[in-house]
């Protein structure tokens, strides 16, 4: 079964509230979702294994989360989340094939 394509945005709200926290305490600020509407996911850095495409909206929201910059991608995409001393139960590094649904849990 096809999946949605992968939207993938940085929170500049997450970014900035880290700016005052120690490393430790940060929290991942890249936002990963499958599909426009779908769960989102966050990590600290991704991979993406083909082709990409910046989408700009120009100071309008393109997604519906009010993002105005996101990245659009088909392919497989790596996601990393960086050992905190907060508890987090994701794996540190999880690889999504382009036709897998986005569930770092699995």
């Amino acid at each position: 079964m096809k999946q949605p394509p992968i939207y993938i945005v940085m929170n500049r709200h997450i970014v900035a509230e880290n700016r005052k926290l120690p490393r430790e305490l940060r929290k991942p600020a890249v936002r990963v979702t499958r599909g426009k509407h779908g769960k989102p996911i966050y990590c600290d850095s991704y991979l993406i294994h083909g082709p990409s495409q910046l989408l700009n909206g120009l100071g309008e929201a393109v997604l519906p989360c009010g993002a105005t910059m996101a990245i659009f991608t088909l392919a497989a995409v790596t996601l990393t989340v960086e050992r905190r001393l907060a508890t987090v139960d994701l794996p540190t590094e999880r690889t999504l094939s382009a036709s897998e649904p986005l569930d770092l849990a699995a």
